[in-house]
């Protein structure tokens, strides 16, 4: 038990950045969970010919693969450009991060894409990540943050676009209170 809670310590209190040099500015790893815990990935900016079938064999050079769904809408059943994905340990998803994330951009699409965690079991109660939907398709990052600016401070904004860069009508944003 005190060997478990040793690693947890150190992968998630490390006052340094982390050893593959992924942090979020407070030096803490972006993923803080046990090496041996599973970690979900939220992907954007995916075309949408491509299903788990074309996107397996880009992931799995990163490490064993537990679970990747494409995101489809619910009425239409048409395919949304993104998909959530499961490796089986924490260093295959900061190592997929690290390769993928604003680095690759598949065919097809307007710009790389955007591999994050899904979830952190780290976050701080007055953070929030939030989805909205329903936007304009004129609406831009300035306008979601204008609007939830009464809110708070928006610390991340980002509208969800297709591959010509046309707004998918929704956005995620971050609050920082």
């Amino acid at each position: 038990m005190q060997a478990v809670q040793a690693q947890f310590e150190a992968t998630t209190l490390a006052p340094s950045p982390s050893a593959n040099g992924l942090s979020n500015g407070d030096h803490k790893p972006l993923i803080p969970i046990l090496q041996s815990d599973p970690v979900k990935l939220f992907v954007g900016q995916i075309p949408r010919g491509y299903f788990e079938d074309e996107l397996k064999p880009i992931f799995a050079e990163f490490g064993k693969i537990s679970d990747l769904k494409v995101l489809k809408d619910r009425v239409t059943d048409h395919h949304k450009g993104c998909c959530f994905l499961t490796y089986e340990d924490k260093d295959s998803a900061e190592s997929a991060i690290k390769a993928l994330h604003d680095v690759r951009q598949l065919p097809g699409m307007a710009r790389p894409m955007q591999v994050k965690p899904a979830d952190n079991n780290e976050t701080k109660p007055e953070e929030r990540k939030l989805f909205i939907g329903m936007l304009s398709k004129t609406s831009t990052e300035k306008d979601v943050r204008d609007m939830l600016a009464k809110f708070g401070d928006v610390e991340e904004c980002n509208v969800l676009r297709d591959e010509k860069g046309i707004s998918k009508s929704c956005a995620f944003a971050r609050m920082a209170s």
